[in-house]
């Protein structure tokens, strides 16, 4: 600490406030389940992939979930590049007008 009696050029940093430091992904700060997300939720949704492709015949499924059609492909194609694009949301121009 400076004793000149002239006041400091800058601003000393604000200190983290030990209560809301997470120390881990896993971790939630004290009574903030939610936020942005779960993080029960998170895990529960991690584990359950996790135990779906160590049980499951992901090869079955890949090809149980291909179109049965020309019509259906056709359409799954179409919705993909729908997605690609964003939907149908009309934007609205830089300028705000």
């Amino acid at each position: 600490m400076r004793i000149t009696g002239k006041p400091s050029a800058k601003p000393p940093k604000p200190r983290p406030n030990p209560s809301t430091i997470v120390d881990s992904p896993d971790a939630s700060p004290k009574g903030q389940e939610h936020g942005e997300g779960s993080y029960s939720g998170t895990r529960d949704y991690q584990e359950g992939v996790k135990s779906y492709l160590r049980t499951a015949d992901v090869e079955k499924d890949a090809h149980d979930a291909a179109p049965a059609d020309d019509a259906e492909a056709s359409d799954m194609a179409a919705a993909e590049e729908t997605g690609r694009k964003g939907g149908t949301k009309k934007r609205r121009p830089a300028n705000g007008k």
